[in-house]
């Protein structure tokens, strides 16, 4: 998104998108500086807040999938999958000390996908009112008609996770 100065790396993992980071760069000369997006809350404290008071930030909704580990030297994890979550029992958990790792959620019923404690976004599916509004492309176009798709609902996810977290540093 050049005019918000945002680069979005689909990487499996952060070793692959340092991976890329670094090849731009290379590839730039050095002409490019890149950093990663810090927020003013921790998606581990906001998601933390989320599922204690059983509400998600405007726009979004909580699914039904999260991981709780404690911080120290155990590591006690705690996962639901297919589960509600605006139960008691994640809460208890939270103020046991366990924080959330990852929260599953979607984004005003458009874009469901896992938020991590490291700010990344994995499972990120475009949903049916979507993918049924958008008109069908064939053959070697439709690769970019979903590109373009997908970075459209994108430029309007991010700005709003972040104000869900505070807004950026």
């Amino acid at each position: 998104d050049p005019k918000k100065r945002r680069l979005l790396i689909g990487a499996a993992s952060a070793k692959k998108a340092d991976g890329i980071v670094t090849r731009l760069v290379e590839l730039l000369g050095g002409g490019l500086t890149l950093a990663p997006i810090q927020t003013e809350l921790s998606p581990a404290t906001a998601m933390a807040q989320w599922l204690s008071e059983k509400e998600a930030p405007a726009g979004f909704s909580i699914d039904r999938e999260c991981e709780l580990k404690q911080p120290d030297s155990e590591k006690a994890t705690v996962r639901y999958a297919r589960h509600t979550l605006d139960i008691d029992e994640v809460g208890e958990h939270i103020r046991q000390g366990k924080l959330p790792t990852q929260v599953a959620m979607t984004w005003a019923g458009r874009v469901s996908f896992v938020l991590t404690e490291a700010l990344t976004l994995k499972k990120l599916k475009l949903l049916d009112v979507v993918l049924e509004s958008a008109p069908q492309a064939e053959g070697d176009d439709s690769f970019d008609a979903d590109i373009a798709l997908f970075t459209g609902e994108l430029r309007q996810l991010v700005p709003e996770l972040l104000a869900a977290l505070g807004g950026e540093l």
